[in-house]
């Protein structure tokens, strides 16, 4: 990976099926647009997401949200299966509200889930019949409807969330982020920027992004400056002010929450 933000080519399709046999797999904290889902079929795998350590085990299924920080360190050999596909796969059904929200619950969010249920456990076992060289992009894209399927019938029930997609409050805050990351930004500056109080934006920001806007702030700025470590020879300490961190030790501090390794330590992994 050449930096920080993996770019997945899927040679012109929207989603690929690929297996991990029998191998530890060790790739460091990166994103991309693209969902991710691990299913474990042997063995015990160990997976980052931002702050959460994940021990997967047999027949756990943990999908990984577009966008989000991930890193996979496994310390033993196991087998899994891993599904990747854009979110923009489901644009011919998301006119549909119920189907719209599910969406973004399990796809734009990480959740892990212990499969317990006959046709998953089918669906899966399926999968592992399917030669992955060989695949059919149609055929892959197609196994994704239909697991995405058996997951909305078994789970739609427990999506209380109020998450939309295409929000125009929670754009303008994304914005404003992207073009102020740098400089010191406020809960009081961003509810200003969208017209809100600050008590009533800290409830909306976190019903409809599941997450606290000074979470998403300071994984905005874990990203950009991962991107400087990997792309740049700026020092660590410029790297941290630049990004918009008050201190070296609160950039460490969060830096090492999100991707397990110090910065130093990550500019080495991936210059090695």
């Amino acid at each position: 990976m050449c930096e920080y933000h993996e770019i997945l080519d899927f040679k012109g399709a929207k989603a690929r099926l690929s297996y991990s046999d029998n191998s530890q797999l060790h790739f460091p904290a990166h994103w991309h647009e693209e969902v991710e889902l691990f299913y474990i079929c042997e063995g015990i795998s160990h997976i980052h997401v931002s702050q959460t350590d994940y021990c997967l085990r047999p027949d756990d299924l943990l999908i990984i949200g577009s966008k989000a920080i991930h890193a996979i360190d496994d310390q033993q050999n196991n087998r899994k299966i891993m599904l990747q596909f854009h979110p923009s796969l489901f644009n011919c059904v998301l006119n549909d509200p119920d189907i719209s929200k599910f969406i973004y619950n399990f796809y734009y969010s990480t959740q892990k889930y212990n499969i317990d249920t006959t046709p998953l456990l089918t669906f899966f076992e399926g999968l592992k019949t399917l030669d992955h060289r060989i695949q059919s992009p149609l055929l892959v894209q197609s196994k994704i409807l239909e697991l995405t399927h058996h997951l909305y019938k078994n789970y739609k029930d427990k999506c209380s969330s109020t998450h939309i997609l295409n929000n125009p409050i929670i754009q303008q805050v994304e914005q404003f982020v992207a073009n102020n990351y740098e400089a010191v930004i406020t809960l009081d500056m961003i509810a200003n920027e969208v017209n809100l109080s600050k008590y009533y934006f800290t409830r909306y920001f976190k019903e409809h992004k599941g997450i606290t806007f000074g979470q998403y702030l300071r994984e905005y700025r874990i990203k950009k400056a991962l991107n400087y470590l990997i792309k740049t020879d700026i020092a660590v300490t410029e790297i941290a002010y630049t990004c918009g961190f008050d201190s070296i030790k609160t950039f460490n501090r969060i830096f090492k929450h999100y991707t397990s390794l110090s910065p130093t330590q990550y500019r080495g992994v991936l210059n090695r």
